[in-house]
């Protein structure tokens, strides 16, 4: 595709990360739909959307590092705001199981669990984790910081 074609689309780079961000998120909420995190004990349910979860940001590493250096972070969340969704229902679910903490507020526990998969992305493009091992990590870090 030409320049001037890509151009067309999306006038500002910014514009064209953030339809490219879109895109890699329809991917998650895809995978994490079909991993049914609403089916079976929270904490394993938390496995399955911390595996979806990094399947497909480990497929969008240099998606996710580009917005992180040209989007302003109210529009990064802004655009997130849909994929956080699940998350809290999974997070209310094992609240209410007692498989989770419930001292803390939700909002705090869903930014918690996406700082991770960030986090372990920036490693993992650093060249100081291995992709194959980082949902475990997060998994386990996460269910950490949840675990009442």
């Amino acid at each position: 595709m030409s320049r001037p074609t890509l151009y067309s689309h999306f006038p500002t780079r910014e514009d064209l990360i953030e339809a490219a961000m879109n895109r890699a998120l329809a991917d998650a909420q895809r995978d994490i739909a079909a991993s049914r995190i609403d089916d079976g004990p929270p904490r394993e349910a938390l496995q399955r959307l911390v595996t979806a979860g990094w399947r497909t940001l480990a497929r969008s590493l240099a998606i996710a590092r580009a917005a992180h250096e040209l989007l302003p972070p109210d529009r990064i969340r802004r655009i997130h705001q849909a994929a956080f969704e699940p998350v809290r229902q999974l997070i209310a679910r094992g609240q209410q199981a007692g498989a989770f903490r419930d001292d803390q507020p939700m909002e705090w526990m869903v930014t918690v669990l996406y700082a991770l998969l960030h986090a372990a992305a920036d490693e993992v493009i650093n060249g100081r984790l291995d992709s194959e091992s980082a949902a475990a990590l997060i998994h386990g870090t996460t269910l950490g910081a949840f675990r009442s």
